[in-house]
């Protein structure tokens, strides 16, 4: 996005150079276009026959083409030289060759962009940079103000992504913005920068699958355990369970079963039984009298039993009941 935005910027002078019918008017061009402030790549500009043309011009004009070098892939410490920006493709000046001609002077914005775009290439190497180094790079003096006054301008185009530390004096880079262009020669280094990081993404890679499938295994490991106390525990509450109803195994007679609870009666002289379970049973006394029917149900006694102690029977002078009084008459 910001290359398109910077490319568009760019394209007006791009048409005005191939207008141009002299060195004073490709000349006029580029300083236009440098001084622009939406226009930060220049390559298509610098590649055009008028731009290619000044190159070989008189000295005078031919000084615009070593600034348009330097705007496009150099530094603001390459301007202070007064040389064009040194590549990988550069070679060693020839001791006969002639001296650089002086470059001409930047206008206010030229020097604001060209610091700008010298901050990019800072920031590009570095995820964090001190005050005195960008003073030095950048040709501010010792003044803090005007350092931060750059890099907040740089912020507010879109150039770069960074804070500012004062009390450390450090300027802490997030992310640049890719609006340099690629200097002649530089594509071997670009290729092997690539390598490198596309070597440690296949590391980090292969870390993340390794941490991703120990946690797997622990989380099967942990759900075999749940499962595991799941099941011991279920057990252990149907044995309770079972403990608790008096469970006997199979073929045990449910009326033995029945008849080994125990069965407590209210004797203490009162006209009432109390039972747990009911208890089917159908006993008479020796005078014929129901002590219990079938249902269950508190009948009183009337008569003696076979004791013959002259009280009823449901007052039980002993404490105790003769379930089965009758019982032989009965039979």
């Amino acid at each position: 996005m910001a290359q398109a935005k910077a490319l568009d910027a760019l394209a007006p002078f791009i048409a005005l150079s191939k207008t141009s019918n002299s060195p004073r008017q490709t000349a006029d061009v580029i300083s236009r276009a440098t001084s622009h402030p939406s226009t930060f790549v220049f390559a298509e500009l610098l590649h055009t026959p008028r731009a290619r043309e000044l190159a070989a011009a008189d000295p005078e004009y031919a000084a615009y083409h070593t600034v348009l070098r330097i705007f496009s892939y150099g530094t603001y410490a390459d301007y202070v030289r007064g040389t064009p920006p040194q590549t990988p493709a550069s070679q060693p000046a020839p001791q006969s060759a002639q001296p650089t001609p002086p470059l001409p002077a930047l206008n206010e914005a030229q020097e604001l962009k060209l610091r700008q775009l010298s901050l990019i290439t800072l920031a590009t190497d570095h995820a964090s940079l001190t005050y005195d180094h960008l003073s030095t790079a950048l040709s501010l003096g010792a003044d803090d103000a005007k350092l931060e006054s750059l890099v907040v301008s740089a912020v507010y185009a879109g150039l770069i992504v960074a804070t500012l530390d004062p009390a450390s004096r450090i300027v802490r880079i997030s992310s640049v913005a890719p609006l340099r262009d690629v200097a002649p020669g530089s594509l071997p280094k670009l290729h092997a920068s690539l390598r490198g990081w596309s070597q440690r993404c296949d590391t980090t890679l292969a870390d993340l699958d390794a941490q991703i499938a120990g946690i797997r295994k622990a989380a099967a490991a942990r759900a075999d355990a749940e499962q595991k106390w799941d099941a011991k525990f279920k057990r252990a509450v149907d044995d309770e369970k079972k403990a608790m109803l008096g469970w006997r195994p199979a073929g045990s007679g449910s009326h033995d079963t029945a008849m080994s609870r125990t069965m407590t009666l209210n004797v203490g002289g009162s006209h009432a039984m109390q039972r747990q379970q009911p208890v089917r049973m159908n006993k008479r006394g020796s005078n014929g009298n129901v002590l219990m029917d079938d249902a269950g149900d508190d009948s009183r006694f009337g008569g003696d039993g076979d004791d013959n102690d002259e009280f009823g029977d449901d007052v039980f002078d002993d404490g105790a009941m003769d379930l089965d009084e009758g019982g032989a008459a009965a039979a």
